[in-house]
């Protein structure tokens, strides 16, 4: 009785999904030699309305099916044309560095589960200044902004600068004041 009882567990299907495996089973048959009542419980399958809980985890992770095998944006060296290289892999991408699809094309999924929102947004601060604000003219964009040869951390932080200025950001103030007021009240 146990061994057709165990092959028919086995073998039991919904949909293509096996819904009990093996050693869900073997645990059953262990339970049922030592509680006799348990094995008598177990005549019957247990009802088509199970489902796998496999198909449920699959289905609360759907983000993850469209994500892309890699996500990787490509290191960029430091030089007086680094912020080129930032624009052409947000516009082109760069299949040889493995960035297969242009920055500006990724979805907030892959940004959000690749690990890399910071490095992307870098680089989309220097791509929609370049573009937006100084529509792809590369002699006023470096005029505005010298520090574009220095890398790409320090052109990041000249265009948030201007961009407070000019009040397009929101700066955030301590309770406490600003660094040099703190400085003087401690009498430094």
């Amino acid at each position: 009785m146990e061994r057709s009882l165990d092959s028919k567990l086995a073998t039991w299907t919904t949909a293509g999904n096996t819904i009990l495996s093996t050693p869900a089973i073997s645990s059953i048959q262990r339970i049922g030699d030592h509680n006799p009542s348990t094995s008598a419980s177990l005549g019957s399958l247990p009802s088509p309305q199970f489902t796998s809980p496999v198909q449920t985890i699959t289905d609360a992770h759907s983000d993850h099916e469209s994500l892309p095998f890699t996500l990787t944006i490509p290191t960029i060296k430091r030089g007086k044309d680094a912020w080129k290289k930032v624009i052409e892999d947000w516009e082109k991408g760069d299949p040889t560095h493995g960035l297969n699809k242009p920055l500006k094309d990724w979805s907030v999924a892959w940004i959000k589960y690749s690990c890399k929102a910071q490095l992307y947004a870098k680089r989309k601060i220097i791509a929609e200044e370049y573009i937006n604000s100084y529509h792809r003219d590369d002699t006023a964009f470096f005029s505005a902004y010298p520090v574009a040869s220095d890398g790409i951390d320090p052109l990041v932080n000249a265009i948030r600068a201007e961009r407070t200025k000019m009040g397009l950001i929101k700066t955030h103030n301590s309770k406490y004041g600003t660094p040099e007021e703190r400085a003087t009240a401690r009498g430094n």
